[in-house]
């Protein structure tokens, strides 16, 4: 399955002011778009959450990308919420539903850019990396850790993100015969609490092979237990069964 060009407007509702993400919409951006086939995603999930990387583009298409972009979720959302954006964001603000229930908070350092170009490429870049994460990323920092998640009720969501660009990257990709901007994994760590984890992935950001910046996700991982290779094969197994049923369906 080839993935869709990313344009984000297709996946947000919007009634004036208004924002919110229907089940449909959040769920498809996360098959189609991420290749992200988390439970939590799926129209019918008891406990559905809207991918938090629908929501970080969603505000880089809003306000442009600052020399350093740093998104820290505090609550999943789901498709019950409505948000209304501010105008414009000075440094930092906290997107509060119309019950008043705290998301996230964003916070944009430095100079911006606004180049849609560039601002598309780094999105269709970023959620193309998030489509690794697992099994690829997540199942070796698992097996490292002789850890892994409850088969029966997974649990990993996001608890930040962050982007940091160099000096005249807008420039950079501009300037490039290759438009296609790259994020290459450059470490990935687990750390453990009990039955909970943190995963941090370092990413690199790059245009013809040279760097424009970095980055980092943050991802928590919930009811963890002694790993079990068959478990885990079975768990992966069962991942790249919906992703093929969904390329068939698609």
């Amino acid at each position: 399955m080839i993935p869709e060009p990313l344009e984000p407007e297709k996946f947000v509702t919007r009634s004036g002011p208004l924002l919110s993400y229907t089940r449909e919409q959040a769920s498809r951006f996360a098959k189609q778009i991420a290749g992200d086939f988390n439970p939590l995603h799926d129209v019918d999930a008891k406990r559905f959450c809207v991918p938090g990387d629908l929501l970080f583009v969603t505000l880089l298409h809003e306000y442009g990308v600052a020399q350093s972009t740093h998104v820290e979720f505090s609550n999943m959302v789901d498709d019950q919420m409505e948000f209304e954006l501010p105008p414009t964001v000075e440094q930092e603000f906290e997107l509060l539903d119309r019950k008043g229930k705290s998301c996230l908070t964003l916070n944009l350092e430095g100079a911006r850019e606004h180049d849609s170009a560039f601002v598309a490429a780094l999105s269709q870049s970023y959620v193309r990396f998030s489509g690794k994460t697992f099994p690829d990323i997540l199942v070796r920092l698992m097996k490292q850790n002789e850890v892994m998640i409850n088969p029966n009720r997974p649990l990993v969501i996001y608890k930040s993100m962050q982007v940091n660009l160099l000096d005249g990257a807008a420039a950079s990709l501009a300037s490039s015969t290759d438009k296609d901007l790259q994020l290459e994994l450059s470490s990935s760590v687990l750390d453990i609490d009990g039955k909970k984890a943190t995963a941090t992935l370092e990413f690199q950001l790059n245009i013809s092979g040279n760097k424009i910046g970095d980055g980092n996700k943050i991802m928590l991982l919930g009811g963890l237990r002694d790993y079990d290779q068959q478990t885990i094969d079975d768990i992966v197994s069962q991942y790249n069964s919906w992703k093929q049923d969904y390329a068939v369906s698609a």
